[in-house]
Formats: C-alpha cells, structure tokens, sequence
C-alpha cells in the first residue's frame, strides 16, 4: 500500500531540492574559479622559474 505524503512533506521536499540545486550552483562557480586560479598558479611557477633561471645565468657572468 502506497501512503500519500503529506503537504508539509511536500514543501520539505521541494524546499530541500531547491536548497541542493542551489549549492550544486555554488559548488559549479568554485570549481570553475579553482580551475581559473591553478591556471594562472601553473602559470605564474613557470614565469618564476624562468625568472629564476634567468637571474642565475646574470649572476654567473657578473661573477
């Protein structure tokens, strides 16, 4: 036998999906923002070891 859910049970319900699809919003924004950031990190650590590299090889000849 089915039961029928009561309308409080209904609005929780519907108030839970509403809840749960806006942090699955939120969660998507982060991880695209994570995405961007450890991009822009990759790149950066790279521009800093060429720097650094290149900061070597300025004071091996000035040496």
């Amino acid at each position: 036998q089915t039961t029928i859910p009561a309308p409080e049970e209904l609005w929780l319900l519907s108030r839970h999906t509403q809840l749960l699809s806006g942090r699955t919003q939120l969660l998507s924004r982060h991880t695209q923002l994570l995405s961007r950031h450890t991009q822009l990190l990759s790149r950066h650590t790279q521009l800093l070891s060429r720097h650094t590299q290149l900061l070597f090889r300025g004071i091996r000849f000035v040496g």
